[in-house]
């Protein structure tokens, strides 16, 4: 089963990238990623996040995938080596000459999409440089990931959900050249979510949104692209809030586990953010003409409802105004709600009977009878959401352990997974003056370990008949045991 990477802009997003089920997560420094505009991290919330996602089993890839130049050349090289040896597992890396001193100090490397590899013979120049794994570009069919896959001796990351550039990636420099603002510097002006007019001899148009393409969304394929033996599925978002991260990684967990689908998530991904459209990209051959968002560039949500009558504002302290709507879809108040391109506001009260639907939020302008209402967000789901990352005893390490008490021998815990074991030991055990020690009593006081990211598995208690183990030492071993058991799992990448 493929890698689902997680976007992490900051760390209340990891945070939440990590507790709805994503196996690692991706992230950038304040400097020298492509998403500036993001929160971010320090080194010291690196460092956090390393820790916080190593004990978990999660990895850490750290983005520093802009182009370097001669002044920030050695900077860049030393953010990447602090951040390896903070334990961070990999970095992705664009310019070519930041990955050849990388390679040399024996840092993992990754290829970043911004290199553009859309062939086989693209890949294998990656792998002859050192990368061990490249992200493929998003233009490639099923078919392409699937060769380049199979032959080209290294891992492969494909986009499979999440925001498209109208640009091969890594090759716009639109932005750049119409305000200076580099995208390969991080700080893309987003001029394909610009409207545009076509003035191509007599034929003219409006201003419409001709570059902008709605989001890639892979959920009626996942089946097929986990086919092509990819080793990682990679959501875009390091600029969208924790919300949005838990609910993306959440459907697309249990969808790559279990590879099944439903309309409900295709809701869900909806309101969680979307530009009217959802599109395979180029997944299927070439992305069709009806994935441009000609209309809108921005977030226009789910259909559910449409107006049958001009708004109307109602006077009072806060911006408040009526519709008449006909709603396919129960909305509860601080729901988000739009006419379109126009804004709405926050649900405010709807009245079956008379189906006036008032909302807070300024008077949309052209908004006319026959309108569609969108919903934006749920109130609802975003507190599911925040609920399933917020409360950490949801998710769970599973772990082994194995107690013994034997006469006249140093009580043992063990704890162990697949990689790690760490012993530790214990008094020797006293003979039973009153009553002797049951199993079932140090299973319990083993099992205590709620406020750590750890849950059992299997756990087998031995004890010797006619010995009394004082609950206190059984606490303490276990409190040892599962110390050194995650400052190890910290340290291994």
């Amino acid at each position: 089963m493929p890698e689902l990477l997680s976007p992490a802009g900051g760390p209340t997003e990891l945070k939440a990238a990590v507790q709805c089920g994503a196996d690692a997560v991706y992230l950038g420094l304040k400097k020298n990623n492509a998403r500036q505009g993001a929160e971010n991290f320090t080194y010291d919330t690196l460092s956090w996040a390393v820790r916080y996602c190593h004990i978990r089993g999660v990895l850490v890839y750290l983005t520093l995938n802009t182009l370097t130049d001669e002044e920030d050349f050695e900077d860049t090289v030393e953010m990447a080596v602090k951040a390896w040896d903070m334990g961070v597992d990999a970095i992705l890396v664009q310019d070519l000459g930041l990955a050849v001193r990388l390679h040399e100090l024996g840092i993992v490397i990754h290829a970043s999409t911004q290199m553009t590899v859309s062939s086989l013979e693209g890949a294998l120049e990656a792998r002859d440089m050192g990368f061990s794994r490249v992200v493929l570009s998003r233009e490639l069919s099923l078919e392409d990931i699937r060769h380049i896959t199979k032959h080209c001796g290294i891992e492969t990351e494909v986009f499979c959900h999440g925001a498209l550039c109208m640009c091969y990636s890594g090759q716009c420099e639109m932005s750049f050249m119409q305000g200076g603002r580099s995208g390969n510097r991080g700080s893309c002006a987003q001029p394909c979510r610009m409207p545009y007019k076509l003035d191509a001899g007599k034929q003219k148009d409006e201003y419409l949104y001709h570059l902008s393409p709605g989001d890639l969304c892979t959920l009626p394929i996942i089946s097929k692209l986990i086919e092509t033996g990819v080793t990682s599925l990679k959501i875009e978002g390091r600029l969208k809030n924790p919300e949005y991260v838990g609910l993306v990684t959440s459907i697309y967990r249990r969808v790559v586990d279990t590879g099944r689908y439903d309309k409900e998530d295709t809701e869900k991904l909806t309101l969680a953010f979307s530009r009217s459209t959802f599109t395979t990209g180029h997944m299927l051959g070439k992305m069709p003409s009806s994935a441009i968002t000609l209309n809108y560039p921005g977030r226009v949500g789910l259909p559910v409802g449409r107006i049958l009558s001009e708004p109307r504002v109602k006077s009072g302290p806060v911006p408040i105004f009526t519709v008449k709507a006909k709603l396919d879809k129960t909305l509860s108040n601080g729901d988000g709600i739009s006419f379109g391109a126009e804004n709405g506001g926050v649900v405010n009260g709807f009245d079956s009977t008379s189906e006036i639907l008032t909302v807070a939020g300024k008077l949309p302008e052209n908004v006319k009878p026959g309108d569609t209402v969108y919903q934006t967000f749920s109130k609802e789901l975003d507190k599911e959401v925040r609920c399933m990352y917020e409360n950490e005893d949801e998710n769970k390490t599973e772990i082994n352990g194995d107690f013994s008490a034997s006469e006249g021998k140093e009580m043992t815990l063990k704890i162990y997974d697949k990689n790690i074991e760490i012993t530790v030991t214990g008094p020797v055990p006293l003979p039973a003056v009153k009553r002797s020690t049951k199993d079932i009593e140090i299973k319990e006081a083993l099992s205590q370990i709620g406020n750590t990211p750890f849950k059992f598995d299997r756990l087998s208690v031995f004890v010797s008949d006619g010995l009394f183990v004082p609950m206190s030492q059984v606490k303490d071993l276990r409190r040892r045991a599962v110390e050194a058991f995650s400052e190890e799992r910290s340290k291994r990448r």
